[in-house]
């Protein structure tokens, strides 16, 4: 298990709506080890095409602006009051489960909604992006722990 910046906050009950936000020191560590493994595989001009599923307060979405300040970051959320939503100048409004992509996805990133983890796992693989990186809780995939686990 790796342990990154932020994650001794990351422990919790969420906000009164059942949200967890990350913290932004982990959403970088996070985006960092992230965009430096996508632009791997990438032609060295390409500009990464990275999706925030469901960006709340915007962490990932200012980690990965700041990791790779020319990636093109679509912030999505079910929330209009969502404050990632402001970050990004590519942004909708939008259920990921339902959600279509402008361009073929090389990066998803973010904090899943912990009510529907498989659905969301699932969508994000069914998009064939380079790469999915989610935080995830342990107790949510059947283990003990509610130590946050990220791939």
């Amino acid at each position: 298990m790796t342990t990154l910046p932020g994650m001794e906050g990351a422990r919790g009950s969420g906000d009164a709506l059942g949200r967890y936000y990350t913290p932004l020191p982990l959403a970088q560590a996070i985006a960092d080890r992230r965009l430096v493994e996508l632009r791997r595989h990438l032609p060295a001009l390409a500009t990464p095409y990275v999706v925030e599923p469901s960006c709340g307060g915007g962490a990932f979405v200012v980690a990965c602006q700041r990791a790779s300040p020319m990636a093109m970051v679509e912030a999505l959320d079910v929330d209009p009051g969502a404050h990632g939503l402001t970050l990004s100048p590519w942004h909708a409004v939008a259920n990921f489960l339902q959600w279509r992509p402008k361009f073929s996805v090389d990066l998803i990133i973010g904090n899943p909604p912990f009510s529907d983890i498989p659905a969301h796992i699932g969508r994000a693989l069914h998009l064939r992006p380079r790469m999915v990186s989610y935080i995830l809780p342990l107790d949510r995939l059947g283990r003990p722990a509610m130590r946050p686990l990220f791939f």
